[in-house]
């Protein structure tokens, strides 16, 4: 199960490139495609699918693929963002930092519109030196450089140590990396339990502890940027840190803070941080790209406080062997993303195969302790905050005063109509691409 998710089998059949393009020389400057993600985060090493069905962006696409070493089959990828100031660009409002992240083309459909990708360095885009007038397929980006810091002596004599050992303790990118990783697993139980099951049994995600023991606090920081509910000003913040020790020191001073997960637009408490749960073997979070090319980040939760409104879809599903329906906040309509469903009925489906060799072990343990949950949530990380904004119980009061006095509902009445607290809203297949 697992293995098919982090494959995004759903992608189709892909065809693998061969051979691995070199990483670009840091602190150099080069000229690449370049393509804008709205609302989308991809950091070095992160698996990335792309639809590609604009013609204009399939454009981009070619030019990667056609250029010589070491620039072949490399895209910069940066993120937009709505909420923010617009860029103008060929007509469109668009808006998104500076700082990039290039990925690798690894694998392509037949016609070329469907990609998976690799994040791979961090780059800045330079606007101002690029080709006037300005064009996504001649971008001029620096490299950032990204290295290990040289650990420090802490077998020196503390009798000639210009300060006590907890100072470089402090700023000591190892030392930050385990601490990281033992509040990682102290805080979150990642993992979910069987139907049936007792609370108390859980499993422990393998990826986590994989991702987590690995020697290179560099990998380490950017894959907790993925995995936790970070806010998208959060994650866009730790992303562009410079070094590697202020990324982890930030991230364990927002660890030791989260709590809940809340609406990031009205601030209802939608799920507790032990909620979160392991549905690829890449860890917690993911990115998912559906058939109109719409791209989303998301975390897996074992459940969240969000509203029902369709039947369960199984086509276009991104986790084989599980239908998806739409979740909405409770408080606001905000979409908040998905509730996935394990399903029987594999008629029709082409992915039939799949789903019926996966629908065996859902509820059963795997090889490797985890379980595969009978249902799960997949919320957007653009709609998720982890901490309660100071005027955020304003607008959640606001909120359940129009449903009441406005609109003549009230809690008792969903509830009548079969809204749960702990259930997710769906809808159409054009929500999907919201």
């Amino acid at each position: 199960m697992t293995a098919l998710i982090s494959a995004h089998s759903y992608l189709g059949d892909l065809q693998e490139l061969e051979g691995r393009t070199p990483l670009l020389e840091p602190g150099s400057t080069y000229q690449l495609p370049m393509l804008p993600v709205d609302d989308a985060l991809v950091c070095p090493g992160d698996f990335f699918p792309l639809r590609i069905n604009d013609p204009r962006l399939r454009q981009i696409v070619s030019k990667a693929m056609q250029a010589p070493l070491p620039l072949s089959r490399l895209i910069a990828l940066i993120m937009t963002n709505h909420r923010e100031e617009p860029f103008h660009f060929g007509g469109a409002h668009l808006s998104f930092s500076t700082i990039a992240c290039t990925v690798e083309i690894i694998k392509q459909s037949a016609d070329g519109q469907t990609l998976l990708t690799q994040g791979r360095q961090k780059c800045e885009i330079d606007f101002q030196n690029s080709p006037q007038p300005l064009d996504f397929q001649r971008i001029s980006m620096h490299v950032i450089p990204d290295t290990l810091p040289r650990p420090l002596p802490f077998s020196a004599d503390p009798n000639q140590a210009a300060f006590p050992r907890f100072v470089y303790r402090s700023v000591d990118a190892v030392t930050l990396a385990k601490t990281a990783r033992n509040l990682f697993i102290e805080k979150f139980s990642i993992g979910c339990t069987p139907h049936g099951e007792g609370e108390g049994e859980r499993s422990t995600s393998t990826r986590k502890v994989d991702i987590c023991e690995g020697s290179d606090p560099i990998q380490l920081s950017y894959w907790l940027v993925g995995n936790l509910p970070f806010n998208p000003s959060q994650r866009r913040s730790l992303f562009q840190e410079e070094s590697v020790i202020d990324r982890l020191s930030k991230e364990i001073d927002l660890i030791k803070e989260m709590e809940s997960i809340y609406c990031r637009d009205c601030g209802l408490c939608i799920a507790g941080i032990d909620a979160l749960i392991e549905m690829n073997d890449e860890g917690v979070g993911g990115h998912y790209v559906n058939s109109h090319g719409a791209l989303h980040d998301m975390l897996s939760l074992k459940n969240a406080r969000a509203r029902i409104v369709s039947e369960p879809e199984i086509d276009n599903s991104w986790f084989p062997g599980y239908a998806w329906q739409i979740a909405y906040c409770p408080g606001c309509r905000e979409h908040l993303g998905w509730y996935f469903t394990s399903v029987d009925d594999t008629q029709g489906n082409p992915n039939g195969e799949r789903r019926e060799a996966i629908r065996g072990l859902v509820g059963r343990r795997e090889g490797d302790g985890n379980y595969l949950p009978d249902s799960f949530f997949g919320l957007r990380t653009a709609a998720l905050d982890n901490k309660l904004r100071s005027n955020s119980w304003v607008v959640a009061m606001g909120e359940n005063f129009q449903r009441r006095f406005i609109e003549g509902t009230s809690d008792e009445d969903e509830e009548e109509e079969g809204s749960e607290e702990w259930e997710t809203d769906t809808g159409s297949d054009d929500l999907l691409n919201e």
